[in-house]
């Protein structure tokens, strides 16, 4: 697993007075987006992205959308207060991160993190038309 600590600490900094379905959008939106900046040779590195889990598997999900919608079902349950941790447990995983791709040589966690205030916007506007 690749932490970092920086881009974490400025993501979920924007956290701080979310309800449960602001906290659920925000979960899943920025994975969305980090998924479809995951460079996809195979589909591999895509398909290991997951909330809370230290597993990994050898599927190929080179659209990234089977995995936008477990990571969807999951953040869907969230309520706040809980640990929420978007991870790839790869072994390369920091390797694209910082760079090694030709594709997305900006990473995908660290651009995602820097959209943060965007993506808790976002999610606000989403909840507000839920109630």
């Amino acid at each position: 697993m690749t932490t970092l600590s920086t881009a974490n600490k400025k993501a979920f900094a924007k956290l701080e007075g979310m309800n449960d379905e602001m906290l659920q959008e925000f979960v899943a939106e920025s994975a969305r987006r980090i998924i479809d900046r995951t460079p996809a040779d195979s589909g591999t590195a895509k398909a290991n992205w997951v909330i809370n889990d230290t597993s990994t598997t050898s599927k190929e999900d080179p659209s990234g959308s089977a995995t936008k919608g477990s990571i969807s079902q999951k953040a869907a349950t969230l309520k706040v207060g809980d640990k929420v941790t978007i991870q790839n447990n790869l072994s390369y995983i920091g390797v694209l991160e910082m760079g090694s791709s030709t594709h997305l040589p900006h990473g995908m966690v660290r651009r995602t993190a820097n959209e943060a205030d965007a993506i808790s916007k976002k999610a606000m506007k989403k909840a507000e038309k839920k109630q």
